[in-house]
């Protein structure tokens, strides 16, 4: 019984670390994600203000080098928020985590099953539970009915 407990206690252990292992890497994608857009918008704002200020001091050919620059920066940053987060969330998933998390719940779910398994035999502390909990009842019934006549 001692070492079922041991193992229950370590597929727990696996199970919690898998799930906090895909906590960690759904927190990873968000961040990564994150910083992508906000180094693509950063990016993109500083490229718009050096076309405005190449186009400001007249050099015409600068300020389109800069706004195509910019227009590149713009479409990574719109890629980046419609499809982005799926591909870090895909690219970063711990498929073996998951897998893990998968045995080591059927295993506690097999060790739990088993010892529900064992429980459940007939015996007699059950049909004398089941007796004096009739006998309780009826005495709880016959002093409430002794108190509360419709009853």
């Amino acid at each position: 019984m001692k070492g079922l407990w041991l193992r229950y206690l370590r597929l727990w252990s696996v199970s919690l670390e898998a799930r906090l292992e895909i906590l960690l890497s759904r927190w990873a994608a968000r961040l990564v994600g994150l910083i992508v857009i906000v180094a693509a918008g950063g990016i993109t704002l500083l490229l718009l203000t050096a076309a405005l200020i190449a186009w400001a001091a007249g050099t015409t050919t600068w300020s389109f080098a800069f706004l195509a620059g910019s227009g590149l920066w713009g479409a990574i940053l719109i890629v980046s928020l419609v499809l982005g987060r799926q591909w870090i969330k895909r690219l970063l998933f711990p498929r073996e985590a998951l897998y893990r998390l998968q045995l080591a719940q059927s295993g506690l779910r097999l060790i739990e099953k088993s010892l529900v398994k064992s429980q459940t035999a007939p015996a007699i502390t059950s049909i004398i539970y089941r007796y004096l909990g009739q006998i309780a009842w009826g005495a709880v019934r016959k002093w409430l009915r002794k108190w509360i006549p419709f009853l």
